[in-house]
């Protein structure tokens, strides 16, 4: 992700579905879907992306759904926790 307006960073969400209800527990550690967004996050960072502008999870919905959502946010102020 080439680099954000002055004051600002880019941070990209990617929620993998696991096919589960949403009352459903998610998936164990050693899953298939565990494992893909563990080697996706590891990608994206061997590709550039900064740990503070990626966030890789699983979320319960339709298998095979990723959803990528993309935000340009305000950089924290002194003081503030790093996202």
């Amino acid at each position: 992700m080439l680099s954000a307006p002055a004051g600002t960073y880019r941070h990209l969400e990617i929620a993998l579905s696991t096919g589960g209800a949403s009352d459903a527990p998610l998936p164990g550690a050693e899953s298939l879907e565990q494992r893909r967004a563990a080697t996706l996050a590891g990608a994206l960072r061997a590709r550039g992306v900064r740990p503070t502008g990626l966030a890789v999870g699983l979320v319960p919905g339709p298998l095979g759904l990723v959803t990528l959502t993309f935000r340009l946010l305000p950089m924290p102020g002194e003081g503030e926790a790093g996202r």
